[in-house]
């Protein structure tokens, strides 16, 4: 959930006008329906101004809402599938200021839940922006965000606690400059922080909060304007404040992460561009030592437009995950669940511009995960693992007949695969429509 090492990508450029329009691979619930409105919203941002206020609704149908495995029975009192209705409020400024931009995008939002109205919510998301530069070769980003919605659901060890509302808060910060050295070359420094609360006072959930900085320092050197090769060392530091429950409190477990990482950027003809990252890295838990991790991750990604309209993207990561929580075990035991150690993705996404009103996405993913968990009983300590695979079917049309109106429709199917003791199988597929209102000043 929470990646451990963000430190060279702080500095990725912002999306694109067809990027901020499709539906991201996996969204958390009420979520689903509203992220296409809130992140569209520069999109139909007006050349004369660039301030906008709007309004926006949407319905979303999922069909397993707690996210139960196929042979998990749904808890008494709740649906397992449900119609969320989501309306919010849009606002947010875009401005050019000498050699500076600022930005900033807010939303607030209102979610309802048909069927199980206990999950009924308000919750907001909001991001600022400062790109800045000198007159000479300095140039650099601030930026940060914050996200309250409602936690995805998940089961451990055929616990369900997915019958309890949590809403998560994430908050985001980064700073990022880069300084050209000579003609080719640039030195890049990263910094970051990232925290996690939750709003349910439940040992299970408490141990999911979560604080982390990030530190990297880099090279670039660009010997053509088509090709950039990168190298940076970067470091992690983090901690859960609640691990795990004492008789007076909370124990905090820490953990500290080194890297190296390579990157590489080449655009192999106008219509193509790829893009390479290899990273070794150790990772060391004080507490969690099952999560120590040492190994390479990465990512390889191929972008090409055969046309005007078209565009492809195709990309292979491995990374590590940030989702080892403290709870405990039927037995009441002290346990660990890591959720996704080492996670592969491949992910195949593509956009097509039908005309300057109309567009059409599709997405497939595959992902597959090594899972573990560890019960830190002094008596009868053991262990479990698992493995599971899913894969992931998309689909999204946006349909904007004004330029101050914009509307579209996104659907979804997933289906998992498990193995091992820990890992279930599930279904899930969810399918919503959306409007969106917006005026310029």
């Amino acid at each position: 959930m929470f990646e451990a090492r963000t430190l060279s990508r702080a500095h990725a450029q912002r999306p694109t006008r067809a990027e901020r329009l499709q539906p991201p691979a996996r969204m958390p619930l009420a979520a689903l329906s509203l992220a296409g409105l809130s992140l569209a919203a520069p999109w139909a941002m007006a050349d004369t101004s660039p301030y906008y206020i709007g309004a926006s609704a949407a319905v979303t149908q999922q069909a397993n809402l707690l996210r139960l495995g196929d042979n998990q029975a749904t808890p008494v009192g709740y649906s397992r599938s449900d119609s969320i209705t989501t309306g919010a409020l849009l606002a947010g400024f875009d401005q050019l200021f000498g050699r500076q931009r600022a930005r900033a995008d807010l939303s607030l939002q209102d979610n309802r839940y048909r069927s199980n109205s206990i999950f009924n919510n308000h919750g907001y998301a909001g991001s600022a922006g400062l790109d800045w530069a000198t007159v000479e070769r300095i140039s650099g980003r601030l930026e940060g965000s914050v996200n309250r919605s409602l936690s995805s659901f998940n089961n451990y060890f055929g616990l369900n606690v997915s019958t309890l509302r949590n809403m998560q808060t994430v908050a985001i910060a980064n700073a990022s400059a880069t300084m050209g050295l000579v003609t080719e070359y640039s030195l890049l420094v990263n910094l970051g922080h990232r925290r996690v609360s939750n709003s349910l006072d439940l040992p299970q959930v408490r141990a999911r909060d979560f604080n982390q900085d990030n530190a990297s320092l880099g090279v670039q050197w660009m010997p053509r304007s088509s090709t950039q090769l990168g190298l940076a060392l970067a470091q992690s530091v983090g901690h859960y404040p609640n691990y795990l429950p004492t008789a007076t409190g909370y124990q905090a477990d820490r953990f500290k992460q080194n890297s190296i990482d390579l990157t590489s950027s080449l655009k192999a003809s106008g219509a193509s561009n790829v893009d390479a990252r290899v990273s070794y890295g150790k990772t060391h838990y004080d507490l969690n030592s099952p999560r120590d991790f040492t190994g390479v991750t990465g990512s390889l990604g191929w972008q090409w437009q055969p046309r005007s309209r078209v565009r492809l993207d195709t990309r292979l990561s491995r990374d590590t995950g940030q989702n080892a929580y403290g709870l405990y075990d039927p037995f009441g035991l002290p346990a660990t669940s890591d959720y996704s150690h080492v996670t592969n993705t491949l992910r195949f996404k593509g956009d097509y511009e039908v005309s300057g009103k109309l567009s059409a996405t599709a997405g497939l993913q595959f992902t597959d995960r090594r899972v573990a968990s560890t019960i830190q009983d002094p008596f009868f300590p053991s262990a479990a693992s698992g493995k599971d695979r899913s894969t992931l079917l998309s689909a999204g049309a946006r349909w904007a007949p004004l330029r101050s109106v914009l509307a579209g429709c996104d659907l979804s199917r997933e289906q998992r695969s498990a193995s091992g003791q820990i890992a279930f199988p599930l279904k899930d597929h969810s399918f919503s429509c959306f409007g969106q209102f917006q005026l310029q000043r």
